[in-house]
């Protein structure tokens, strides 16, 4: 099965190979050998001259459509084939002597964890892979694995227990970790989760992810307080996210107090951010504390626009220089 798999795998890459390779084809074709097109030439107005000139229009735009639509399916194609090619489950190695982050969640959230999260992007991978790539840049990411797992999934470096030992990992990797990333889940052993690394790594170790969905938030809020901690007012966004299913994000601010962060919304943003500036920006402030600066000119409104006029640009570059150079193909 699993060759089978392998095999599956390179025959998408090989696809999305193709896919490239075909499209800057087209484009040389289209830029360059397209407006040197001989054609016999027919009186303007005519049905010879009509015809001739639909079928010069859906040559090129044809073309350039085929174009556009290989950007978006040979990463896909990509990003499937590195999928079917992963290995088995194996858990991964770790040394407590050198820092490491531990990331929980209820296994439910892997589904959602597991999609990818960019159109355009789709090489980053999947919500999960995103998030853990920008924690990486702090310290290695180690989660405990689905029994059901198998295939060894991307993201989180996994570990693997007997079910009736989990419960004594968890406790021994916080005592470990440099910082605990909690996904709210709504499962006992998540609360269990929760409980466990507020008494033993501490609250200014932790962060919280809240999915746009999450029903439950009143009752962390609820647990904070009563431990003696206020949550900042701050509107928490539940509306859908453009990509990915983290709405915001709930840390600890100082002595007392946790504030939300939530991720930044943009209607345009699912077509010009990757999904990694978008968390990037949303724990600029909690990852500055481990020295980390991140520049956010990739997630303001201003570099939004940019993206989107130049897209408009290069497609209106293309309309006109279709129109022109199937008129001077018929003018000649």
């Amino acid at each position: 099965m699993q060759i089978i798999r392998a095999i599956t795998g390179y025959f998408f890459s090989l696809i999305g190979v193709t896919l490239c390779i075909f499209t800057f084809y087209l484009f040389h074709q289209t830029l360059f050998t397209f407006p040197n097109k001989m054609e016999p030439q027919y009186v303007e107005d005519t049905y010879a001259y009509e015809a001739q000139q639909a079928e010069l229009y859906g040559e090129y735009f044809g073309s350039v459509l085929f174009i556009f639509l290989s950007m978006l399916v040979a990463p896909r194609c990509f990003s499937v084939g590195k999928r079917l090619v992963r290995p088995e489950k194996k858990s991964s190695p770790l040394h407590y002597n050198e820092p490491f982050i531990l990331y929980l969640r209820s296994f439910i959230a892997d589904k959602g964890g597991g999609k990818t999260v960019d159109p355009f992007f789709s090489m980053s991978g999947t919500e999960e892979e995103s998030l853990v790539s920008v924690l990486n840049e702090i310290a290695p990411v180690f989660a405990i694995g689905n029994p059901s797992d198998r295939y060894l999934p991307y993201g989180a470096n996994r570990i693997y227990v007997e079910d009736a030992e989990w419960k004594a990992k968890v406790h021994e990797l916080a005592e470990h970790a440099k910082f605990v990333v909690l996904r709210l889940g709504y499962t006992s052993n998540f609360w269990w989760e929760v409980e466990k690394c507020m008494n033993i790594v501490g609250a200014e170790k932790i962060l919280f992810i809240i999915p746009y969905k999450y029903k439950e938030l009143p009752k962390l809020e609820s647990y904070l307080f009563e431990h003696g901690f206020q949550t900042k007012t701050l509107s928490v966004d539940r509306s859908k996210p453009a990509k990915g299913e983290i709405a915001s994000m709930l840390y600890y601010e100082k002595p007392g107090v946790f504030t939300f962060k939530n991720l930044p919304k943009h209607r345009f943003a699912y077509f010009s951010l990757s999904y990694i500036d978008v968390l990037k920006s949303a724990m600029a402030d909690y990852s500055a504390r481990f020295g980390l600066k991140y520049k956010q000119k990739n997630t303001q409104r201003k570099a939004i626009y940019i993206q989107l006029i130049l897209l408009f640009l290069v497609c209106l570059f293309f309309v006109l220089s279709g129109i022109s150079q199937i008129y001077l193909i018929q003018h000649r």
